[in-house]
């Protein structure tokens, strides 16, 4: 019995010191990129006389960087209880509110192939047309 007092027995953890211990997940410490912000933010119930001066001026700023910019009008509606009640919402972006804020980046010198639009919806959010340049 003395020869055996200074031996270690053999198991699991001879061979795997993190045998028996529960997981630990991993974690990444940066989860991926941080969203960009978008070029121009236009929210709805701005008055035009104080929005289009900044629409045109940062259009014609992008144009002078890189004439070939594409415009990329997004018009944002928040959620609605019915799905009709959503689409009329999605349709008064498109036509109202995006609609005349391409018609300021054209005026400002964008030709028309270069603004595209599209609308979403964007749950909790309030409704605007957000302006990101590629």
């Amino acid at each position: 019995m003395g020869v055996l007092g200074g031996c270690k027995l053999v198991d699991q953890r001879t061979f795997d010191p993190n045998a028996g211990r529960p997981p630990v997940p991993h974690v990444p410490h940066h989860p991926g990129p941080k969203p960009i912000a978008p070029f121009l933010v236009v929210r709805a119930g701005t008055p035009e006389a104080e929005w289009r001066p900044v629409v045109t001026h940062a259009a014609q700023v992008a144009l002078a960087r890189k004439p070939g910019v594409l415009f990329v009008l997004t018009g944002l509606a928040p959620d609605h209880a019915t799905p009709a009640d959503q689409v009329r919402a999605l349709g008064a972006v498109a036509s109202g509110d995006e609609r005349a804020v391409a018609d300021a980046i054209i005026a400002a010198g964008a030709p028309p192939l270069q603004v595209q639009m599209q609308v979403r919806t964007d749950p909790g959010g309030m409704r605007r047309v957000q302006v990101d340049v590629r």
